[in-house]
């Protein structure tokens, strides 16, 4: 077998990185009514070295969204779901039929049951418009690492909606070693199938669990299982 000199190997070794780096980059789709946000946005994401190119949609319909779902592209989807008639809808056709799309909402303040129904439909992270340009960049990096991202404000509104439940009181809560990683799964929008699948349990167990775990934390919804997560630095650990 042919050797290869040092300063070959140095360069080819670099690019293989370099090859490998621009497979680790993703498109790009900014789907947002407002085409002046849209364009402030598009300028923060093209800092970003994760971003390959960015694609301004403003007028998204049927045939685009299940084009983009269709596609099997690793992409990156930013979205004001609250301006467009089928945006949850939208947001979990990309992601039931494309597992490479990573969906990040970034919307106006909106009321609370409105951004737990955002969760609800899965969305990898979740932003308001007057996120920081750090702030966004951080959430690009959480959901190409597999994690999910709230922002302090979502969060806050989301905790202020869940004020009454037990989860915001100093009473000590006995949560055992299987129960706080199902909440982190819970927390990163894993399905109890997809729970169970990961921790090599039933379906039936991973509910059972879910259901203790809501009875301890004094809450009734996913949402103020995320809120527990986050408080309690679970939901990337």
């Amino acid at each position: 077998m042919k050797k290869i000199a040092g300063s070959n190997k140095k360069m080819l070794i670099f690019a293989l990185f370099r090859i490998n780096l621009n497979k680790m980059k993703a498109e790009c789709y900014i789907i947002d009514k407002s085409e002046v946000f849209a364009e402030g946005l598009k300028i923060i994401l093209k800092d970003h070295p994760s971003i390959k190119g960015v694609n301004i949609i403003v007028h998204p319909d049927e045939s685009f969204m299940e084009s983009l779902a269709a596609s099997g592209q690793q992409a990156l989807v930013f979205i004001d779901y609250s301006r467009l008639d089928k945006g949850l809808q939208w947001i979990k056709t990309l992601l039931e039929n494309n597992s490479q799309i990573k969906v990040i909402a970034i919307t106006e303040e909106l009321p609370a049951n409105i951004l737990m129904n955002a969760l609800n439909s899965g969305v990898d992270a979740h932003l308001l418009k007057c996120c920081s340009k750090e702030e966004i960049h951080e959430s690009i990096d959480s959901v190409l690492d597999n994690k999910k991202f709230y922002c302090g404000n979502v969060i806050r509104l989301l905790d202020h909606f869940n004020k009454s439940d037990k989860l915001v009181d100093c009473e000590g809560i006995a949560l055992s070693s299987r129960e706080i990683e199902i909440i982190r799964l819970i927390a990163q929008g894993l399905t109890n199938k997809e729970i169970a699948d990961n921790l090599c349990l039933s379906p039936h167990t991973v509910h059972t669990h879910r259901k203790n775990i809501m009875q301890k934390l004094g809450i009734k919804n996913t949402a103020g299982i995320v809120i527990y997560a986050v408080k309690e630095n679970i939901i990337n650990s």
